[in-house]
């Protein structure tokens, strides 16, 4: 993260950089059987709907096999 005259700037997928329009906290989301409450990063994208970042992965036991491509 980058602060620039008070805004937060991130680096997202494919090396884009964004900043954050605003925060969401303790939204509930279900992953298959899994819920949990997370903090939301609202940024200015075309690409993408969600993007989940490690921390969050991280947070639910994902397994990310990079090597042959899956989650």
């Amino acid at each position: 993260m980058h602060m620039v005259d008070g805004y937060e700037f991130y680096k997202i997928a494919l090396g884009v950089v964004t900043h954050v329009l605003g925060i969401i906290e303790g939204l509930p989301i279900w992953i298959g059987e899994t819920k949990c409450n997370t903090m939301f990063m609202v940024v200015d994208t075309n690409n993408y709907d969600v993007l989940l970042g490690l921390h969050f992965l991280i947070k639910i036991n994902i397994v990310v096999d990079v090597e042959r491509g899956l989650i």
